[in-house]
């Protein structure tokens, strides 16, 4: 099997934005991520400073505490004036990998522990890596085919495991509103 750089597998695409005050964004932040990966709705007079421009066909890959392994696999982008955190790396997969395996090698234990042991800083929380430091790491490269099968097993099992967080929520919902519940009082005849 041939190993490939990563550098040699993508691009970043860094375009800057500054938000305008009048305008509504969709910006993709760590805590975004952390709230269930859904981007959040700001309007730009809330946003303090430069954002990149968040493109269809990206993957987010965060520079900021990789441990954490916040990186988004963005194909259709619903709305417009979508924009990232500067904490993130904005990739494009070149022609020869495909999105969703250069995904699943970004989000490999082999790439996080590699990225968390180049993180640079001077306190633990806020350690982060250059793009050098991930561009130079290695991966296996398949062949395109295998790329894209190994891709779909992972993405089922990702729906998967998806939809059983989402009902474990449900659940922990209707739990909670069980126990919040006000019970009728009965009176049984005096």
């Amino acid at each position: 099997m041939k190993y490939k750089k990563i550098g040699e597998l993508c691009h970043s695409l860094k375009k800057s934005v500054k938000p305008e005050p009048d305008t509504t964004y969709n910006v993709f932040s760590l805590p975004a991520f952390d709230d269930k990966m859904r981007p959040e709705q700001l309007s730009g007079s809330e946003i303090k400073s430069n954002k990149f421009k968040v493109f269809e066909d990206t993957i987010l890959f965060n520079k900021l505490n990789v441990k954490y392994r916040r990186i988004w696999n963005i194909h259709k982008l619903m709305t417009s004036n979508n924009i990232s955190s500067t904490e993130f790396i904005p990739l494009v997969a070149e022609n020869d990998v495909d999105q969703d395996y250069l995904y699943d090698c970004l989000r490999s234990d082999d790439v996080t522990f590699a990225m968390h042991a180049a993180r640079k800083g001077t306190s633990n929380s806020q350690q982060r890596i250059d793009e050098g430091s991930l561009f130079s790491y290695e991966i296996p490269v398949p062949s395109f085919e295998e790329q894209r099968k190994i891709a779909s097993i992972l993405n089922s099992i990702d729906e998967r495991i998806k939809v059983n967080e989402e009902i474990n929520d449900n659940l922990s919902l209707c739990k909670s509103n069980e126990s919040t519940s006000i019970s009728p009082d009965i009176n049984f005849g005096s």
